[in-house]
């Protein structure tokens, strides 16, 4: 069972932003490969990726219900998705 993404403590040393157009795709290629655990890694590491759509991509969100996994979906709804 895929785990809900921990969030930062006020304060932590966590990226406001995506740094990079690859970092995103990157990100987005682990949700299109449903490499969860991969995906859920990078949120824990970035939060702001999560909701990503560089060049109209579909969301790591999207990409979770396609592949039918209602914990992936879970779990990214927990961790800010936009639904």
């Amino acid at each position: 069972m895929l785990a809900v993404a921990e969030k930062s403590e006020p304060g932590a040393d966590t990226p406001t932003a995506p740094q990079t157009a690859g970092e995103q795709h990157a990100f987005l290629d682990l949700a299109k490969n449903c490499d969860w655990a991969g995906v859920k890694q990078a949120i824990v590491s970035n939060p702001t990726l999560v909701n990503v759509q560089p060049a109209g991509r579909w969301s790591a969100l999207h990409q979770a219900a396609r592949s039918g996994s209602t914990e992936a979906v879970q779990m990214l709804l927990a961790s800010g998705a936009n639904p």
